[in-house]
Parts: structure tokens; C-alpha cells; sequence
């Protein structure tokens, strides 16, 4: 059975006391700061520099980290028995 085109999962990053880090994106600043999970929303605005962005582009390296071996994680066993299955009909 090939894969899929699209795979879903949830990962739940981590939280300080119910508080997330965060990391601005703008080249100038890139400062690390903290929101309480409660209030993460859709749009965010760095307490630094006061851009707004997206909240999926204030990931810390930490964060992006932890998503990539989540991901390696819940796909490699997937990979694994796709490979396997296609040796056994070859």
C-alpha cells in the first residue's frame, strides 16, 4: 500500500507553567519571549519590535527541533513498512 499523499497528526510542544516560548522572526530583532498557552492565537505580535506575524512563524530552533523527531517519529515507521511491503511483492 503506498503512502498517503497528505499524513495529520498532532504534536503538543512542551510548555514552562502553561507558558510557551516564542521567537520573533524579523531579522532585526529575533528575541525569545514567553505566551501562556491560553493566549496563543492565529496572529501574533512580538513584545519586542511590535511586528505581527503569523503565530506558525515564531517557532524557537528549540521548537523546530522537537517538531522534526515528532514528525521522524510518527513517519519512519510508516516508510519502514511501505519499504518492507514493496520488497515482499518484488
Amino acid at each position: 500500500m503506498p503512502l498517503p499523499d497528505r499524513l495529520e497528526f498532532r504534536i503538543d510542544l512542551p510548555a514552562d507553567s502553561g507558558f510557551l516560548g516564542r521567537q520573533c522572526n524579523s531579522p532585526g530583532c529575533k528575541k525569545y519571549f514567553k505566551v501562556h498557552a491560553e493566549d496563543i492565537k492565529d496572529r501574533m505580535h512580538c513584545p519586542y519590535c511590535g511586528e505581527e506575524f503569523a503565530n506558525n512563524e515564531l517557532w524557537t530552533e528549540d521548537q523546530l527541533n522537537y517538531i522534526k523527531d515528532r514528525v521522524a517519529q510518527e513517519v519512519m515507521p510508516l516508510v519502514q513498512k511501505n519499504l518492507a511491503d514493496m520488497f515482499e511483492r518484488a
